[in-house]
C-alpha cells in the first residue's frame, strides 16, 4: 500500500475539474438506477455477458434481423454501455480519442466528448481505445489507452473531472513495456470509487480514484500489467473485488485495497486477457499463450479465505474473449497467434467436449440460453449450446466490414456491434 504523503505528492501530476456532488454509495450497495434491460458496463450488468431480456427474436432464418441504423466512430475494440435507452460508446476520430453518446432508438448523437490524445499499439494491431465505458449515477466514465481517466455527466457530456491514472500512480512506463496493447481493462464503479489497473510495478497495478472528483484514493499490488477488466462480487462470505493481474488473480478489499488472497497463474508472456467468471463460490479463468483453463474454489475459514484449484488444463484457452457458462458447460474462442476453434468443456471436470472450426476468433455474450457470437471478420451468428456439438442455427453476413474485437452488447431488444469504423444497431424484438 503507498502512503498518504506519496499519494498527494502523485495527485500534482492530474489534472481535475470541479465535480457536482453525487450521493454517497458505500462498496458493495446495489446499483439501483441500473435497470434489467441495461447494459451499463462491460460484459453487461455482472460483466458475465448474460442478459436477461426475454421475447427475443432468436429465429434469424425466417425473420433475419434488421439493421435499424449504422453510424461511424472511428477506430476501436472498446465495447459499449446502455442506460435507458443511451447508448455510450468510445472511437478514434479527426486525431482524438472520443467519447459518444448515442440515442438507442435512432442513433442520433445526443453528445461527444474528448477522453485523450490518438492511440497506436506496438503491434499496430489497431488504432484507438480499449476498454469500454461505464454508466453509474448520472455518470459515465471513459478510460483511454494512455490512461486518461474522464468522468462525465452522463445526461448533456459536460466533463466533471479527468485524470491520468499514469501520472496519479506514479507510473512512467507501465510495467517496463509501455503500454504494449493499450490500457484496456475497464473502470470498475465500486461505490464511491472508481477501481482501474494501471499496471504499475511498485503497489500500483490496482488504483481506486474517488468517482466524486476523481483523486487517488489507493493503490496497491505490483503484479505485472493485465488486459482483463476488474469484477466486483460476493464469494465466499466477503464482498470483493476480483482482479485478474498479468501473473495471478486476486480478491481485493475495495475499502482499502488489501490483497485478501493470491491465485498464482500466468503465461509466457505474463498477459491474461479474459475477464475471469464467477459462479457461486467459483471462479474460472482462462489464459492463451500455454496458460491454459482453471476452476477454483474459495471457501470462508474464520476471517481468511482458502483458494483450491479444482482443475487445471489447457486444452481450452481464451485468448480476450470471455467464455459463456450454459447448463454446466463452458462455450468459448480457443486459440492465440494462430488459427482460433470454438469449444466446449464441461464445468465440473474441465474435460473437453468438442472442437470446431466455426466461427473462429469471435467475441460472445448469452441470451435466452443462446450464444451470440461476433467473429473478427464481422459475422455474427447464432448458436444453440449443445455439449456433445457445434449446432449454429443462423449467420449474419456483412453486418461489419473491419476487424471486430469488440463484444456486442444487448439492451431492450436491440443489439449493439462495433468494428474498427461504424457502430450498428440491429434489431431482435420477437
Amino acid at each position: 500500500m503507498r502512503s498518504l504523503l506519496t499519494v498527494a505528492l502523485l495527485l500534482l501530476g492530474s489534472t481535475l475539474w470541479a465535480v457536482e456532488p453525487v450521493t454517497d454509495t458505500p462498496t458493495g450497495a446495489s446499483l439501483t438506477d441500473w435497470e434489467d434491460t441495461d447494459w451499463p458496463q462491460y460484459l453487461g450488468r455482472r460483466r458475465d455477458g448474460v442478459s436477461q431480456e426475454t421475447g427475443l427474436n432468436l429465429d434469424w432464418d425466417s425473420h433475419p434481423p434488421a439493421i435499424l441504423w449504422r453510424t461511424p466512430i472511428g477506430g476501436g475494440y472498446s465495447s459499449l454501455a446502455t442506460h435507458r435507452g443511451r447508448v455510450y460508446a468510445m472511437g478514434e476520430q479527426d486525431g482524438q480519442i472520443l467519447g459518444f453518446c448515442f440515442e438507442a432508438h435512432t442513433g442520433e448523437l445526443l453528445w461527444q466528448q474528448k477522453v485523450g490524445d490518438p492511440y497506436l499499439d506496438q503491434q499496430q494491431q489497431g488504432s484507438g481505445p480499449r476498454a469500454t465505458p461505464t454508466y453509474q449515477n448520472g455518470q459515465v466514465f471513459f478510460l483511454g489507452p494512455s490512461a486518461d481517466l474522464v468522468c462525465v455527466r452522463a445526461d448533456n457530456g459536460t466533463t466533471l473531472w479527468h485524470t491520468n491514472i499514469y501520472a496519479a500512480c506514479g507510473i512512467e512506463d507501465p510495467a517496463a513495456e509501455d503500454q504494449y496493447w493499450g490500457l484496456s481493462t475497464s473502470p470498475l464503479v465500486e461505490g464511491n470509487l472508481v477501481i482501474c489497473q494501471p499496471g504499475g510495478n511498485h503497489e500500483n497495478h490496482l488504483a481506486a480514484f474517488d468517482r466524486r472528483n476523481g483523486k487517488l484514493v489507493w493503490s496497491a499490488d505490483s503484479d505485472h500489467r493485465s488486459y482483463a477488466s476488474p469484477i466486483s462480487t460476493s464469494i465466499a462470505g466477503r464482498h470483493q473485488v476480483i482482479a485478474f493481474t498479468g501473473e495471478s488473480l486476486l480478491g481485493v478489499n475495495p475499502d482499502n485495497g488489501g490483497i485478501l488472497w493470491r491465485f498464482t497463474h500466468r503465461n509466457q508472456y505474463k498477459c491474461n486477457c479474459a475477464t475471469p467468471l464467477v459462479i457461486n463460490d467459483q471462479i474460472f479463468i482462462s489464459t492463451g499463450y500455454g496458460g491454459g483453463s482453471a476452476l477454483l474454489q474459495l471457501e470462508r475459514e474464520g476471517e481468511e479465505i482458502r483458494v483450491t484449484e479444482k482443475w487445471l488444463q489447457k486444452r481450452y484457452q481464451n485468448l480476450f474473449a470471455t467464455s459463456m457458462l450454459v447448463n454446466g458447460y463452458l462455450y468459448g474462442c480457443h486459440g492465440d497467434v494462430g488459427s482460433c476453434t470454438f469449444r466446449c468443456i464441461e464445468l465440473v471436470t474441465g474435460e473437453l467436449q468438442w472442437v470446431d472450426r466455426q466461427p473462429g476468433r469471435c467475441t460472445c455474450i448469452k441470451v435466452e440460453n443462446h450464444i451470440i457470437a461476433l467473429s473478427e471478420d464481422g459475422v455474427l451468428r447464432l448458436i444453440d449450446p449443445n455439449p456433445e456439438k457445434y449446432v449454429e442455427k443462423a449467420k449474419l453476413e456483412g453486418i461489419l466490414k473491419l476487424k471486430s474485437w469488440a463484444v456486442p452488447a444487448l439492451s431492450r431488444k436491440r443489439l449493439f456491434v462495433r468494428d474498427q469504423h461504424d457502430l450498428v444497431c440491429i434489431d431482435l424484438d420477437d
